[in-house]
């Protein structure tokens, strides 16, 4: 059953995809909720001897992310929805804290960025890069939740990070490269949304959607990861 929810999420994946490419709303909206909600019963069930707190804020963060992928959905094919874009941003929002909870919940008492305080600077420098950059684009509704948000997922990001060493190096890949498509996808959202008239993106709904499944995916599977390759690491 399990190996089928996989086929299932890679078969949906490509019919979502194509509805996408072909713009068609009726495969969209039957196949893109579904998605997400695959991947956290595949996680829910395979995820039985991980550590409690970490399996559980991974899972809220995957059950948000249904929220936020339905939210967006709307907005993208429906005419009439825009204020779900701010639903959908903080469905999202709930997934990065959840995920940055989780992560934190395997670095205590240590962890590889508290060891290098320094190149959280890094972070905030792009942080506050990413801030002025789209801020003449940004509506006044919208400029503090956009902060918010992008301060929560570099947090995130930083999160991820500080687990170096602590993980097995093969779950730290697998997370780590789901993390980045992540906020890779996001960061096409925000460039396709307050950035359109000064940038066009080619096939800007795959552009979001492909590193955003995959980063999905890897990150679940490297946090399932994080046991079977070696449970004394956690």
């Amino acid at each position: 059953m399990k190996k089928s929810l996989l086929f299932l999420f890679f078969f949906l994946s490509v019919l979502t995809l194509g509805g996408e490419y072909f713009q068609h709303s009726l495969l969209i909206f039957s196949t893109k909720p579904l998605l997400l909600t695959i991947l956290s019963i595949f996680f829910f069930l395979e995820s039985k001897a991980l550590p409690l707190p970490f399996r559980w804020y991974l899972f809220a963060g995957l059950v948000f992310s249904i929220a936020g992928d339905t939210f967006l959905m709307f907005v993208e094919n429906s005419e009439g929805f825009e204020h779900f874009f701010l639903f959908g941003l903080g469905s999202f929002l709930m997934t990065h804290l959840c995920y940055l909870r989780g992560f934190l919940s395997l670095s205590k008492p240590k962890g590889w960025l508290r060891q290098r305080p320094w190149i959280l600077l890094f972070f905030l420098l792009y942080l506050i890069g990413n801030c002025i950059f789209l801020w003449p684009d940004l509506p006044k509704d919208l400029r503090i939740p956009v902060v918010v948000y992008s301060t929560a997922i570099i947090a995130m990001t930083a999160g991820a990070l500080n687990l170096k060493g602590l993980l097995p190096d093969a779950a730290f890949t697998l997370l780590m490269s789901g993390i980045l498509l992540f906020v890779c996808s996001d960061s096409i959202i925000a460039l396709n949304k307050f950035k359109s008239s000064q940038l066009s993106l080619p096939l800007p709904r795959l552009l979001i959607m492909v590193p955003y499944l995959i980063g999905q995916y890897l990150i679940v599977m490297g946090s399932l990861k994080i046991m079977s390759s070696n449970p004394s690491n956690v």
